[in-house]
């Protein structure tokens, strides 16, 4: 699991090419040509632009997007998402730390779920 943080919607393409490039080199390690073939994401304007959809194109990655305004498409995801929003608000809290350490706290959740052992 990794988070991004995006200051503009346009930056979605480069912080994609970052993640394929990631995700591929750790599988590669346990199987020897991964690749990424499907990219499911919500429909919203970051993912659905040109320069994103060309990107996906060119890797040969099949895009698939969410019908707008249905998170119950997405569950898992959407789940997901609002556990580690929730860490993040306990962990700022508890710290009395100022909300302009949100992406930290985000960032800190991940780590943690990524390091956690679960079933």
């Amino acid at each position: 699991m990794a988070a991004y943080f995006l200051k503009k919607k346009c930056e979605s393409t480069e912080c994609f090419k970052n993640y394929k490039s990631h995700v591929e080199k750790v599988h590669s390690q346990k199987r020897s040509n991964y690749v990424i073939k499907v990219a499911r994401t919500d429909s919203e304007a970051e993912f659905t632009g040109a320069g994103f959809l060309r990107e996906l194109e060119k890797r040969r990655i099949e895009a698939h997007s969410t019908v707008p305004y249905t998170p119950q498409e997405d569950v898992i995801s959407e789940n997901g998402n609002r556990v580690r929003v929730g860490r993040a608000k306990s962990l700022v809290k508890q710290a009395g730390a100022p909300s302009s350490y949100w992406a930290e706290a985000i960032q800190t959740a991940v780590d943690l779920k990524n390091i956690l052992i679960t079933k």
